[in-house]
Order: structure tokens, then C-alpha cells, then sequence
């Protein structure tokens, strides 16, 4: 009769654990980019604004290609600038990984996540320079008095096996 129990319990850990996991991840993302998106628990999944590239591609071009600071620090919301005033940011010594891209394709974009005031977005960078290695970056934005913002850059990591 105990052992029963046990087995019942250890099958409702299973089923439990499968519920849980099941929902995490991707939950229903496509690959190759499309408008499907990571749901996350108690937020509402919408369609991508279409001011969500257009920030995150003249951030990019400005902040990460080093070409506007100025422009970039408008852009830039306090999860990457903290308290950095502007004369600081425009002095180049900013927490943002560089890479020096010129040009965004228009296919380079892929939705992570698309939520009412966030969006994620891993996007695909590659360089003029044949001797700089494409990467992707992950590209956080978040809608702030209902302006877009950018505040996470990051490159996309890889675990490799040993």
C-alpha cells in the first residue's frame, strides 16, 4: 500500500514536471524568423510593432558601429547607461559590444519574444570586413512611455561539448 503511494506521488512529480516544462521554452516559436514569439507566463504575447526594428536597427547602426553616440544615448534605456550621463556616453567608453556592421539585411531579424512593453530579437550581423566573423546578437527592447528603448545587447552564446 505505501509503495503505491509512492508511485502515485512519483508519477504526479512526472506529470507535474512535464506541465512545467512544457510551457517554458519556446512555446509555440517558429524557427526562420517568423512573427511567432516566446510567451511568457502573465504577459501577453502580441504582434511585433514595426517600431521595434526601426529602433533597434538605428541603434545598431549608431551605438554598437560607434558612429552616433549621440543619437545611440536617446535610444539607450538605464538597463545599459545606468547613470552614465551624456557627455560620458559620447566620450566612447559605453557598455555596448561593439561590431563593426554597416549595413542590416532586411532578413537578418528573428523574434525571441513580442509582449505589450518587451521585445527580444536575436539578429544576424555580418561585416564588409572579410576578416570580422559574423555573430548574432541578442536585442532587447522595452517600451517606455511609449517610446521603444533599447536595453539589452548582448552576443548570442553557444555552450560547446567538451
Amino acid at each position: 500500500m505505501l509503495l503505491g503511494a509512492a508511485g502515485l506521488v512519483l508519477i504526479g512529480v512526472v506529470v507535474l514536471a512535464a506541465v512545467v516544462l512544457s510551457r517554458s521554452g519556446t512555446n509555440g516559436a517558429t524557427a526562420g524568423g517568423g512573427d511567432a514569439a516566446l510567451v511568457l507566463e502573465g504577459q501577453r504575447a502580441v504582434r511585433l510593432d514595426p517600431r521595434v526594428r526601426r529602433v533597434a536597427r538605428a541603434w545598431i547602426l549608431s551605438a554598437v558601429n560607434r558612429s552616433d553616440l549621440a543619437a545611440a544615448y536617446d535610444l539607450t534605456h538605464t538597463d545599459i547607461r545606468g547613470t552614465m550621463s551624456r557627455s560620458e556616453w559620447e566620450g566612447g567608453h559605453i557598455p555596448v559590444v561593439p561590431y563593426p556592421v554597416t549595413r542590416l539585411a532586411r532578413d537578418c531579424w528573428q523574434i525571441e519574444s513580442s509582449l505589450e512593453n518587451e521585445a527580444l530579437l536575436a539578429v544576424d550581423l555580418s561585416s564588409a570586413d572579410a576578416s570580422v566573423a559574423p555573430v548574432v546578437f541578442l536585442i532587447g527592447l522595452r517600451k517606455v512611455h511609449g517610446a521603444w528603448l533599447v536595453n539589452y545587447w548582448s552576443p548570442r552564446g553557444r555552450m560547446s561539448m567538451p
